[in-house]
């Protein structure tokens, strides 16, 4: 069992979204069993055992996120802790959790886990994290086994969700995010740079190129506005509905960056047992030293692009039925063990033990 440390004064229930993700499963109501705890996250108590006193921790975690830190001018609070895990010689667990980044300090006892960023210009101590969501399966269809698309000569993609061909709302949103950089660049801003990209824009340019491909099934939904500008919680769920339908019934899901260098999608099309079309724009995937993407995902570089469909066929060829239907089972299962909360964080905890 991993012994964890940290500090619950922390703690702001205000934004409990930007708390430590492996800590949303234990600050919970006092009548939360651990029953329910391994239903929601996957993780149960007799995984880590939250300690009172640092000097029995494995690691310590920093309660909330960097990006809270920040925007609520806590920051003092937060190299406070740093430097007392670091006086009694432990390691820190930090995340990020915003689109854009924010520059931290190099300090030498920090690991920061996030899914944003440009892999080749993060530091060694910046590691991948899978972006958590509730299983898709078992909120939207009731089940925790996959369907298996049919395997056929032509292979099928889907994408439900916003992509917007107006050129004149591209170069608005292009000239805003130009404003920017200038700001971003100096040296007292706490964002890391990110270059102009308009993600909606972009989806709408690819999407159009694979439908000129008449060797490809497509399945697409075009949204002129985020969750098709679902304002209540009855048009979010529909909106919900309606996305993770188009996967259940594609075979190949478009997964881009979107505001940030990372996709929802991605998860969300492995959570369901679907082959993402990952275009790799220097994304930091969590546990590339022990999953080899390639196999599980259509990868396409940034600058292969223009060879999308190509690419899409040739790995669409190269399976067997067999081969596809496998596939298919253990995306679901890459999901499941190591990409949920409760598998990313086990990971992580086999590992520490390891050390």
């Amino acid at each position: 069992m991993l012994k964890i440390y940290f500090d619950n004064s922390h703690y702001d229930k205000r934004f409990r979204t930007q708390l430590f993700p492996l800590l949303r499963p234990f600050i919970k109501g006092e009548n939360y069993t651990d029953t329910e705890r391994i239903k929601d996250y996957g993780v149960s108590e007799k995984d880590f055992d939250l300690v009172d006193d640092i000097d029995y921790a494995d690691v310590t975690i920093l309660t909330m996120s960097w990006d809270y830190y920040i925007k609520q001018d806590q920051l003092d609070l937060a190299r406070s802790f740093i430097s007392e895990t670091l006086a009694n010689k432990k390691m820190v667990w930090a995340v990020s959790l915003g689109d854009i980044g924010f520059k931290l300090p190099p300090y030498k006892n920090v690991i920061v886990f996030r899914a944003s960023g440009f892999k080749s210009k993060l530091p060694q101590m910046h590691l991948g994290m899978p972006v958590f969501k509730k299983d898709p399966l078992w909120a939207y269809f009731k089940t925790k086994t996959i369907s298996i698309p049919e395997f056929t000569l032509r292979p099928n993609i889907g994408f439900c969700g916003y992509a917007n061909g107006s050129v004149s709302e591209m170069l608005k949103l292009s000239l805003k995010a130009l404003i920017k950089i200038p700001i971003n660049a100096i040296k007292s801003n706490p964002y890391e740079f990110d270059p102009v990209f308009v993600a909606s824009y972009e989806r709408f340019l690819l999407l159009k190129r694979i439908e000129k491909d008449t060797s490809i099934d497509t399945n697409f939904i075009y949204r002129s506005q985020y969750r098709a500008g679902a304002n209540t919680d009855v048009l979010r769920h529909q909106t919900a509905l309606e996305y993770f339908e188009n996967m259940e019934h594609s075979q190949y899901v478009l997964c881009v960056r979107g505001a940030g260098n990372f996709s929802v999608r991605f998860y969300e099309a492995l959570a369901m047992g679907r082959i993402p079309v990952f275009v790799n724009t220097d994304c930091l995937l969590p546990l590339s030293d022990v999953i080899d993407w390639k196999k599980h995902v259509v990868w396409v570089e940034d600058h292969e692009k223009y060879f999308l469909g190509q690419k899409i066929l040739d790995f669409h060829e190269g399976l067997s039925k067999h081969e596809f239907e496998n596939l298919c089972r253990s995306n679901r299962e890459l999901w499941k063990e190591k990409l949920s909360l409760g598998g990313f964080f086990k990971l992580q905890k086999a590992e520490k033990n390891n050390s």
